[in-house]
C-alpha cells in the first residue's frame, strides 16, 4: 500500500514558495493568509514560537486559526 502523498505534484519551489506551502497547511490557513502571516512573522520558526496573543494580532488569524495553530504545533506525535 502507498502511503498518500500531498507533495506529489509540487516541483522545485523556491525557498519562499515552500514556506508559504508549509504555512499554508495549518488548518483554516490557505496561502493568502499564509503569506500574511510570513510577513508579520518572518519565518515558520517565528509562527511555530508565537503564542496565541501574537498570532491573533495578525490581520485574518483570530482566535480559532491561533488555536488550531498552537495545537498542531504543540501536539505530541501519536503513532
Amino acid at each position: 500500500k502507498n502511503d498518500f502523498s500531498p507533495h506529489a505534484n509540487n516541483k522545485s519551489l523556491s525557498l519562499k514558495d515552500q514556506q508559504e506551502y508549509l504555512v499554508s497547511c495549518f488548518p483554516n490557513v490557505g496561502l493568502n493568509l499564509a503569506k500574511t502571516i510570513l510577513e508579520h512573522l518572518g519565518s515558520v520558526k517565528n509562527i511555530i514560537n508565537a503564542d496565541e496573543e501574537t498570532l491573533k494580532k495578525i490581520p485574518g488569524v483570530g482566535e480559532k486559526i491561533a488555536g488550531l495553530i498552537k495545537e498542531l504545533s504543540n501536539s505530541e506525535y501519536k503513532w
